[in-house]
């Protein structure tokens, strides 16, 4: 895409905020441009890709990321905030009233809630990376998050001897370089200070801040009464004896947003209640059958899934392979690290699979891959058509066709710099390709690398599957309303025929062709299948990737506990039909 720049609206020690207009749409962008470089912020951009999965409206959009050459440096594509920040407001108007304090307290929270769920902190919240959205058709103003997670990349990047924040919000703990979700909350709670008072409870030089921030108590004489037990729980010294969760703080806004709730706020409202859901009526039951501890896991492949009971796992540099039947991982595979594979279907004997230097065939029956061809970009995803002619090759920024020999036959351009394309193969002759977020767009193409038609999508797409219950393709849209709802949209051709809400956020969707597994933000994860689910999983910490293997009905997972990674493997059982 092809920005425009209008005019400086910000700048900082380590970014410019330009104000630039798509030059095809006419849309205006904030364009943060970066003015570190080198290998480490290169890094840093790889890491911020994860943004495009923070969908919600009172999270700052991130479009686009677009990754420095030569002289250009690295830029994040942002929603653009027509009222400024917050700091703005506060300069002009001093403070706030308490009910529209409680207005922006209550939008933030939301925000910050809904990226804690996502297990992403953000470390350096400040009246500067809270935008103001008006309104003008309603006359509202929405307030939204700004940089999350960037401190802590920044920090990496810049300057490692500096704890990650600004002094004036931080939370002790974070003096000492350890943050929590609760040290986002004390920041909260200046924030909050600042904005009912006009003014922050403390201020020196940052070792003055620091001795301030962890022994000295705040003044809570000029806080409204109505909100003063708020206040006092958001900014206590100890993480533990702060307000619990950024979901319990949003519940007690809630009640002091209703006109039937009491003035004054207690203490004990702030206790998350305990709210009892529905049990889950599963088909199929995850049975623990072992675990492995690894370093440095990131990705699982099965290949030959229906033939082999073995699953491929891919680190920074190289990809072993874990033996099911013997429990025995084997270190060494290949001195190369896989980064996609394709199986034309559950029964094919033979799957395909690109490494950051060679494309392969893994035959069943064989011990070692046959080698194909040298890769000549690097490949994020990777497709096959039923009849084993066509390889389709997918990066950020191309898709391309190859014949097994390795002679490319087709190459289009691609915009997919937050994630990596989506490849279906349909038949040989319908190929789905989907680019995005700007623009988002499915497109059809044909043997030939040929357009057959194009979908174009309200919102970008997370993932995009076969159909097996009508029309030709199922796809999961980020929301784009002011609710943000995540919704399954059923296409024939480029037409929508149906559509699901599905009721709250996920993160990834993988598709293992005798079920889906959907990442929900909460953690959780459904195994889903013909729309109804059939077994969940709680996993203690964050999942990296899963896996199925159906010759050994095996579901797998890469769980990170820090400092542990974990290769978790189950069983799928069924469940006993209970006797008449």
């Amino acid at each position: 895409m092809v920005y425009e720049v209008l005019k400086v609206i910000g700048s900082g020690a380590h970014a410019i905020v330009h104000l630039a207009r798509d030059s095809t749409t006419g849309d205006l962008y904030a364009v943060k441009e970066f003015l570190g470089g080198g290998k480490a912020a290169h890094l840093f951009f790889r890491e911020l890709s994860s943004l495009i999965a923070l969908q919600h409206p009172n999270i700052v959009r991130c479009f686009d990321v677009i990754y420095g050459q030569g002289n250009q440096r690295n830029k994040l594509v942002l929603e653009y905030a027509a009222g400024g920040s917050l700091r703005d407001v506060l300069n002009e108007r001093g403070k706030l009233p308490v009910p529209e304090a409680l207005h922006v307290l209550r939008d933030v929270t939301l925000g910050l809630d809904y990226a804690h769920r996502q297990q992403i902190l953000h470390r350096d919240l400040k009246p500067e990376n809270i935008l103001v959205f008006p309104d003008a058709s309603t006359g509202t103003v929405t307030y939204k998050v700004a940089d999350l997670g960037i401190a802590n990349h920044l920090a990496n990047v810049f300057d490692q001897q500096k704890p990650n924040g600004s002094p004036a919000y931080m939370a002790p703990e974070q003096f000492y370089d350890f943050s929590t979700y609760a040290s986002d909350l004390y920041s909260l709670g200046i924030i909050f200070y600042e904005i009912l008072t006009g003014d922050r409870p403390f201020h020196g030089l940052p070792e003055e801040l620091f001795a301030k921030h962890a022994k000295q108590p705040p003044d809570l004489r000029p806080i409204p009464e109505q909100v003063r037990p708020l206040v006092s729980a958001l900014l206590c010294k100890s993480p533990r004896e702060r307000v619990k969760s950024a979901q319990d703080l949003w519940q007690a806004l809630d009640a002091q947003l209703t006109p039937s709730t009491p003035t004054s706020l207690p203490a004990t409202s702030l206790v998350s209640p305990q709210v009892d859901t529905p049990n889950l009526e599963q088909a199929q039951r995850l049975e623990p059958w072992f675990t492995v501890e690894l370093a440095g896991s990131q990705r699982l492949f099965v290949l030959n899934p229906a033939q082999r009971p073995t699953v491929y796992i891919a680190d920074d540099r190289t990809t072993g392979f874990l033996e099911l039947e013997r429990r025995r991982f084997v270190p060494y595979f290949l001195p190369e690290r896989i980064t996609a594979a394709a199986t034309p279907s559950l029964a094919a004997t033979t799957s395909y699979f690109a490494t950051n230097q060679s494309l392969y065939a893994m035959r069943a029956g064989a011990v070692t891959p046959q080698r194909l061809f040298q890769v000549r970009f690097p490949v994020k995803s990777l497709a096959v058509t039923p009849s084993e002619t066509l390889l389709i090759l997918a990066s950020h920024t191309q898709a391309a066709g190859y014949s097994l020999e390795g002679r490319q036959l087709w190459e289009i351009a691609l915009c997919n710099y937050l994630q990596p394309p989506h490849i279906v193969a349909l038949s040989d002759d319908d190929i789905l390709v989907n680019s995005g977020p700007i623009r988002p767009t499915i497109t059809c193409l044909d043997a030939q690398g040929s357009v057959k038609y194009q979908a174009s999508l309200p919102s970008p797409a997370l993932t995009v599957m076969r159909s097996q219950v009508g029309g030709d393709f199922h796809t999961i849209l980020f929301g784009d309303g002011n609710q943000q709802a995540m919704r399954l949209v059923t296409f024939a051709k480029n037409q929508a025929l149906a559509e699901m809400d599905l009721g709250e956020p996920i993160y990834a969707v993988n598709n293992h062709g005798q079920f889906v597994t959907f990442f929900h933000s909460s953690g959780k994860i459904s195994l889903v299948s013909d729309g109804l689910p059939i077994a969940e999983y709680q996993p203690a910490g964050m999942i990296l990737d899963d896996a199925w293997v159906p010759v050994a009905r095996a579901y797998l997972t890469i769980e990170r506990q820090p400092p542990r990674t974990l290769i978790q493997v189950f069983h799928l059982t069924e469940i006993p039909s209970p006797s008449p």
